[in-house]
């Protein structure tokens, strides 16, 4: 009884330290933006702290079952399937748009980093955007070459939706 307390107690602390790695990388994007390396640490903890929930139930349970092995398994393939489907780049994209609104800061070099996904946002809300991040992005998007044509077994949701949108870009002359 005294080893499942202090088994308990352990894996609570773990949490704790879960919790609060996760609040520092919310405080250092609120002061520096999103990205994807603050984004993939935070669905990393989000598992790890639903893998440590699921280790206490099998911990009070007396003894680890063959299921809490299937139970890892697919928290891991829940939160892997959700990073695979989700346009997190567009998100991104959004969210350090919003926060420019509020603090005028937005990184524009590491948007252009970004993939296809985050060139359709970044047209369409490109004139929220602080006057030298606009210009930073509008210069380019004059820049970025529209994707070359693909066969029909080649084709990519991502590279279409950001092939329209640059279709739709009133592109200026390329200036290095």
């Amino acid at each position: 009884r005294m080893l499942v307390r202090l088994e308990l107690a352990l894996l609570v602390a773990l949490e704790l330290v879960l919790v609060s790695a996760f609040r520092r990388v919310i405080l250092y994007e609120q002061a520096y933006g999103f990205t994807t390396g603050r984004l993939f640490p935070q669905a990393y903890m989000v598992a790890m702290s639903l893998v440590l929930i699921a280790l206490a139930v099998e911990v009070t349970k007396g003894s680890i079952s063959v299921s809490f092995g299937r139970r890892v398994a697919e928290i891991a393939l829940g939160v892997f399937t959700v990073l695979v489907f989700w346009n997190y780049e567009a998100w991104i994209v959004n969210r350090n748009i919003d926060r420019a609104a509020q603090s005028g800061k937005f990184d524009w070099s590491y948007a252009k980093r970004l993939s296809r996904d985050a060139i359709p946002t970044l047209i369409s809300r490109h004139a929220e955007l602080p006057p030298d991040a606009r210009a930073g992005i509008e210069a380019w998007l004059d820049c970025t070459p529209l994707p070359a044509e693909r066969r029909w077994f080649e084709w990519n949701r991502s590279v279409r939706a950001a092939d329209h949108a640059l279709r739709s870009w009133n592109k200026a002359p390329c200036f290095h």
